[in-house]
């Protein structure tokens, strides 16, 4: 047995810390992290935002100019609601995200609700936008003039999938491994206190 060996033994008996965290690099890495899932879910409610808006006033404009199609209002009215949800909910957020502390323990916990509201968004992004989406397709289906054909269905049904599946794609492979990332680290540090 070598001195190192003994010193670790002698170490752990003597209920000392062998290793220690940095705890200064520790804090600019979760502040870093923060920071980007802070600008990934700005960016997610954006475009959502922007879509919703555009939505409603396409579904809008058409019926207002043309005088047909008057269930498209229906369609603009729930992408309406659907974008006032996001933005109070978006505001709920960063409400909630300045309540925490600067320090490390805070900014870890800003972090984790930052990751958790992504994993909430992308999860009921089925509910709150392919739902109304497919609400107004079928409005569309039964009411419009010039009808949809069973092509037009298998399009929107495609699109509907495609869209289900990449959002679960980004979930699996993008937030769940930074969740996971930000859990294990707090475990970590509950464990160090």
């Amino acid at each position: 047995m070598d001195f190192e060996e003994m010193q670790v033994i002698w170490d752990s008996q003597a209920q000392r810390r062998v290793y220690a965290i940095d705890q200064e690099g520790l804090h600019k890495f979760v502040r870093k992290r923060s920071r980007t899932l802070g600008r990934e879910s700005n960016a997610e409610e954006f475009g959502m935002l922007a879509i919703c808006a555009s939505l409603v006033i396409s579904l809008g404009l058409e019926p207002l100019l043309n005088g047909t199609d008057l269930h498209q209002y229906a369609g603009s009215a729930l992408f309406a609601l659907v974008g006032l949800h996001m933005w109070l909910s978006r505001r709920k957020r960063l409400r909630t995200e300045q309540s925490f502390d600067e320090t490390l323990t805070g900014d870890l916990s800003r972090a984790i609700y930052r990751v958790e509201s992504r994993i909430r968004l992308t999860r009921n992004f089925v509910w709150w936008f392919l739902a109304p989406a497919g609400i107004v397709f079928l409005l569309a289906c039964i009411f419009s003039e010039d009808g949809k054909s069973w092509e037009d269905f298998a399009w929107v049904a495609g699109g509907f999938l495609l869209s289900f599946i990449l959002v679960e794609i980004g979930l699996r492979c993008s937030i769940a491994p930074a969740a996971r990332q930000l859990y294990g680290l707090r475990d970590k540090l509950a464990n160090e206190a």
